[in-house]
């Protein structure tokens, strides 16, 4: 992904509105969650904010605006729930696998949903794969995972 300068013109010809200064900067810093159950805090708190996103009605000319804000708030949370797997030592025994497979198969949607589905595959191949191999030790995730999602 390519980095927007601060000094770059917001608006391209035959572009639209709907870029804003600095929405594919890849330099924000990834807050580190200081414990799983903050991580667990955090996506309670971010996968609602993103329910609430799918609900909001864009008009026609940006028909996608608040699915991307749905994405930028879910790859925040990806980028946290890595780091966070890495300073710990990531998978299983770390409790965010799944948490982590939660997470790219919402990314994952979304790419799709926004009429991007070449950039879903991937995502959505890395929550599969995360969320696991056969049916008991998906249903063992899922029943972990249905602990930090939003009731």
């Amino acid at each position: 992904m390519r980095q927007v300068r601060e000094d770059a013109p917001l608006h391209m010809p035959g572009a639209g509105d709907g870029l804003k200064k600095g929405f594919l900067v890849e330099d924000e810093p990834v807050e580190m969650p200081e414990s799983l159950q903050a991580l667990k805090d955090r996506l309670k708190r971010d996968f609602a904010e993103c329910a609430r996103l799918r609900t909001v009605k864009n008009d026609e000319a940006r028909p996608f605006e608040s699915r991307y804000e749905e994405r930028r708030v879910l790859q925040k949370l990806k980028k946290s729930a890595d780091a966070f797997a890495e300073q710990v030592g990531g998978g299983e025994s770390a409790g965010t696998l799944g948490l982590q497979g939660a997470i790219n198969g919402l990314l994952g949607s979304n790419f799709v949903e926004t009429e991007e589905p070449g950039a879903g595959t991937a995502p959505l191949t890395l929550a599969v794969e995360q969320l696991g191999d056969g049916p008991e030790e998906l249903l063992h995730r899922l029943e972990a995972l249905s602990t930090a999602l939003p009731s």
